[in-house]
Formats: C-alpha cells, structure tokens, sequence
C-alpha cells in the first residue's frame, strides 16, 4: 500500500502510534502491578491465617502438657500418699515396747529383779529373781490384773522354792487400743 498522506499527517500518525502503543503498555503494566499486589494481598491473608491456625494449634499442645503435668504431679502424690498410708499403718501395728515395760515394772513387787526380759510379736520372756513365793504369787496375781498381760505362764518349777527364786515368767502382750 502507498502511504500518499503528507509528511506532517504521517508524522501525527507515527505519533499517535507510539502514544496509543504507551498508553496500552501502561495500562497493561498497571493492571499487572494491580493483580500483583492483590496476590501479595492474598498471600499475606493466606499465611496470617496460617499462623493463627498455629498459635491455636500451639495454645491447644500447652493446655495439654499442663494437663499432663498436672495429672503426673497428682500420680506422685497418689503414690507419697499411699506411702505415707502404708508408714502410718506400720507405725499403727507396732507395739510400744516402753509403754509395755512400764507397766510390767509397775506389775513387779519389790525385791525383785530381772536377768533377762524379751519381747517378740507380743510374747514376752522374763527371767530373773524374786525373794520368796508370796513376792512370786503377788506378781503372777499382778500381771494376771493389769488387763494388758494375757496368758501368764509361770512354770511349776517356780514354786518349789521358798525363798530366793530364780524364777522364769511368759506372757502375752495385748495392748488396749
């Protein structure tokens, strides 16, 4: 095709062209830079939503672990408190061995004495030395009256002397509760 148009006309619409071609690729440019920062937009809405899904997630895990925590420490005091329940019924089962010599002391007459005194699961073994029969009889009689001595045994060659016994006496032990 001939271009018969003059030079200045020509020129114009060279120009028009260029103008027309830059608004085009400015627009272009614009929506591109439009879009780009509504992606970014988005992506930033994205991962902002991410991250609260996992500090929900993380809040979740801690009440979690507290709860673990908590129910480990309510174990081991479970376990101390069984402990301390199976110490204290020990403790309760064991007979108070000064309470019994006291009042088998008190039981005792004058005059006498011991050489030997063993106590085992609630028997009771004394061996010593009494001055005569009656100190003997008044004992035996004492032990027998306490409400604690059960089962007093004192053997029949205990009694064949009149004085100067050396006598041995078992009995059992049955504290009042």
């Amino acid at each position: 095709m001939i271009n018969l148009l003059p030079p200045r006309q020509k020129k114009e619409l060279s120009e028009e062209t260029v103008f027309k071609t830059i608004v085009i690729l400015g627009t272009a440019i614009a929506l591109a830079l439009v879009s780009f920062g509504l992606m970014l937009a988005a992506v930033k809405w994205y991962f902002a939503g991410q991250l609260d899904i996992k500090k929900i997630a993380v809040e979740q895990r801690e009440g979690q672990l507290a709860i673990y925590s908590i129910k480990q420490e309510e174990n081991r005091i479970a376990d101390y408190a069984a402990a301390f329940g199976k110490l204290d019924a020990f403790y309760q089962k064991q007979t108070k061995t000064a309470e019994l010599f006291d009042k088998f002391v008190n039981a005792m007459p004058a005059g006498f004495y011991l050489n030997s005194f063993s106590f085992q699961e609630g028997r009771v073994a004394v061996s010593g030395y009494c001055p005569d029969r009656d100190s003997l009889v008044n004992f035996q009689s004492n032990l027998e009256s306490s409400g604690v001595f059960k089962n007093v045994y004192v053997p029949p060659g205990n009694w064949v002397m009149q004085k100067d016994i050396n006598f041995n006496v078992t009995f059992d032990y049955v504290p009042n509760k």
